[in-house]
């Protein structure tokens, strides 16, 4: 029978070392434990910052250092990265994400660097759950711990309006692009499901208006997100009939 962890969790880590010991880090805590099978018992080891909630953790330069990816699905709102030494067994730096984001796919390319996107993200003050066009790339030998993430996505000369707006069966959807670029733009329901693609392919710059009709849909808050290769912004807007 092994012996139970000093602290309940939920959404850990759990990472096997080369000295057969078993590190588990995250789950609603920040405190970390260590395995021994040879003596059945646990001990406490570095306290972890982000990644006291839920992790995805991968191991880098030849099992030096331990990279957990922290997602919002843990107890925080503060999604992030954070690298663990696995020779002091103590958090060595950390940092956050531009974005709100869950469910990222974690994969490792080689021995110092580790790709995560395919993800989910919250989008701006709203509680919508929806893909994210997002993908970062973790390089240690960049620096002695740095990471190297995709720049802000939301322009200062981007804008995404609706007009009219509450409206009664149609309204008209405009936004601006800075250059020649795919463009997605779509309605989601208050729940995140996708319901209508206003439209879907390449604009040249500058100022584009579409007409979007939901005579057929209820009363009700919905969002319209326009996706492009440089950014992404979701608005909120109001059917009333």
């Amino acid at each position: 029978i092994v012996a139970p962890m000093h602290y309940s969790r939920t959404g850990h880590s759990a990472t096997l070392l080369s000295n057969g010991k078993v590190l588990v880090i995250g789950g609603r805590q920040d405190v970390s434990e260590l395995y021994d099978p040879l003596t059945n018992k646990w001990e406490e080891v570095g306290k972890v910052v982000l990644a006291s909630g839920h992790n995805n953790a991968v191991i880098l330069s030849n099992e030096k250092f331990l990279l957990l990816v922290h997602d919002i699905i843990g107890y925080t709102y503060n999604p992030g990265w954070e690298l663990y030494s696995l020779e002091n067994l103590e958090s060595v730096c950390w940092g956050k994400f531009k974005r709100l984001i869950s469910d990222p796919v974690v994969v490792k390319i080689d021995d110092n660097r580790v790709l995560f996107s395919g993800c989910y993200e919250f989008i701006e003050e709203y509680s919508l759950y929806t893909a994210a066009n997002l993908s970062q790339l973790y390089d240690l030998t960049l620096t002695d711990v740095k990471v190297r993430s995709t720049p802000d996505i939301i322009p200062n000369d981007f804008s995404l309006s609706c007009y009219p707006n509450p409206f009664n069966g149609s309204t008209n959807i405009t936004f601006e692009l800075s250059s020649l670029q795919w463009v997605s733009l779509k309605v989601f329901s208050i729940i995140g499901t996708e319901i209508i693609t206003i439209y879907s392919g390449e604009l040249s710059g500058g100022r584009h208006t579409f007409k979007c009709e939901m005579n057929n849909f209820s009363s009700g808050v919905y969002f319209v997100k326009m996706y492009s290769q440089k950014q992404t912004k979701l608005i909120k807007i109001i059917l009333q009939k």
